[in-house]
């Protein structure tokens, strides 16, 4: 129940009119009912009406300016700050959702940094791996062709040293033969 304009509260000009209207009120009702039922209200009666008038309007009166309005203006104040407290909570929300779409598309571009970086590392070893795969087939065709030629002397080596040794057995053979005769096998 916010109202627009704080409530003043009554003063005794206040108090004064609210008894001056309520006393015409209640010689006016006399006055009027006096003329239809004559002796409906005794002028006793009457002046109870304004007595116990008068003294509601001042007991309203001093329960309203020191009863009723200091709770009255607690009320407003928790209104005051329960609507306040509503509008940093709306304030602070608007906060969170922009705060919460800055984090995000800090978290995104650090994702695309983090992709690039990778890609980037990727291509590295990969560029490192054909490096080292061209280097062992550069190394290993050389060694390759090294042994090639290695065992290339070593063959000729060992066929030279085979005809070597072929040619003492066939001298050896030869030998025997001429030594043993005609009629002997050679063994």
């Amino acid at each position: 129940m916010a109202q627009n304009s704080p409530q003043k509260p009554l003063g005794l000009s206040d108090v004064f009119a609210g008894a001056v209207l309520f006393v015409l009120c209640v010689l006016g009702l006399q006055a009027l009912l006096g003329s239809f039922v004559p002796g409906l209200l005794k002028p006793d009666t009457t002046v109870h009406i304004i007595i116990s008038g008068l003294m509601f309007i001042l007991a309203w009166g001093f329960l309203g300016n020191y009863l009723f309005q200091p709770y009255l203006d607690l009320f407003e104040e928790r209104e005051a700050r329960t609507e306040g407290d509503k509008l940093k909570a709306a304030d602070i929300r608007k906060d969170g959702v922009a705060l919460r779409s800055e984090i995000e598309e800090a978290l995104r571009k650090v994702r695309l940094e983090g992709i690039k970086l990778r890609d980037g590392l990727v291509d590295e070893a990969k560029r490192s791996v054909n490096d080292i795969v061209t280097a062992a087939q550069t190394t290993s065709e050389s060694d390759f062709g090294r042994a090639q030629l290695k065992i290339a002397d070593l063959r000729e080596q060992a066929l030279a040293e085979v005809s070597a040794e072929s040619e003492k057995l066939a001298e050896q053979l030869v030998q025997k033969a001429l030594a043993s005769g005609p009629n002997q096998t050679i063994h």
